[in-house]
């Protein structure tokens, strides 16, 4: 990846030696700055909390019961094929519901919010 035009220096405090000391190692064995790898790790946050976000816009699927897991577990022992108790939405039936006001929508809207924490929540509210 292409280092930027510039950098703005900052200064950090590591509180945990050994966590610093690992990560002077990764540096030198890499080739990379030490700022490198602390500019990879906050990329790699900034990655997770965007895969968060979007998987959080995903229709909730319904939870596993005890009852459900067994019959996995079976199935994959070699017993007969598990079927869910719950009809599951086909591709269509989301297109139909997405034209109409407030179907599957809100539900997203608000699971997305709750799933937004820390940088994430305040990058988006500026």
């Amino acid at each position: 990846m292409a280092r930027p035009a510039t950098a703005t220096k900052v200064s950090i405090s590591v509180p945990d030696s050994e966590l610093l000391e690992w990560a002077k190692e990764l540096a030198e064995s890499e080739g990379k700055s030490l700022s490198a790898v602390f500019t990879d790790a906050v990329r790699f946050r900034r990655q997770l909390d965007a895969r968060r976000d979007f998987l959080a816009t995903w229709p909730e699927r319904p939870k596993l019961t005890d009852e459900d897991r067994a019959a996995i577990r079976a199935e994959r022992a070699g017993g007969p094929r598990y079927e869910p108790r719950v009809e599951t939405e086909t591709v269509q039936d989301l297109v139909k519901a997405k034209g109409k006001p407030g179907a599957r929508r809100g539900a997203a809207k608000k699971t997305k919010s709750a799933a937004r924490s820390g940088p994430a929540k305040r990058r988006n509210a500026a």
